[in-house]
């Protein structure tokens, strides 16, 4: 590796590091289990995301409509399964490309031959098994990483 390369790399390293940290100062309010969303109103809910979590407007209202879907198929069962869903931002787990698709009721590509599971798939799965606080829960996985966030709304040991 030549010098130049390896000082690039690390100054785009470090930076990565700094913008993370200053990115998680601007959330208005940390995760924490009891963290409820309002689930009975789509408005209510879009406002306590901006509120609560500093999330886009545009992709809170998809996450919510989604989220109907998901308990009109009964996809997620309970009031846990439905929080988790609503905590975990899709969108952050997609391509560029499929951004405008992050909440569709599809398989989505993320590169290098791998897919996202369709939000329906992954709230069925979950809720199936059910994972409770302190349970275990090993996830492997060669995705996105949107399953294991979704999972770490349920358990803390994920």
């Amino acid at each position: 590796m030549q010098r130049r390369q390896f000082l690039a790399g690390a100054a785009a390293f470090a930076g990565g590091v700094f913008a993370s940290r200053f990115a998680l100062a601007n959330v208005p309010t940390p995760f924490t289990f009891d963290m409820n969303p309002p689930m009975d109103n789509r408005d209510k809910f879009i406002a306590w995301g901006v509120a609560q979590r500093g999330e886009d407007p545009k992709f809170l209202g998809e996450r919510f409509d989604r989220f109907l879907a998901l308990v009109r198929n009964e996809d997620v069962w309970d009031d846990r399964h439905k929080r988790a869903f609503l905590l975990t931002p899709r969108e952050k787990f997609v391509l560029q490309p499929n951004l405008s698709r992050a909440y569709e009721h599809a398989f989505l590509d993320i590169g290098f031959g791998v897919t996202i599971s369709g939000p329906h798939i992954v709230g069925r799965m979950t809720s199936t098994i059910d994972p409770k606080q302190g349970e275990k829960v090993l996830e492997i996985g060669t995705g996105s990483g949107y399953q294991s966030a979704y999972l770490a709304h349920l358990t803390d040991q994920v």
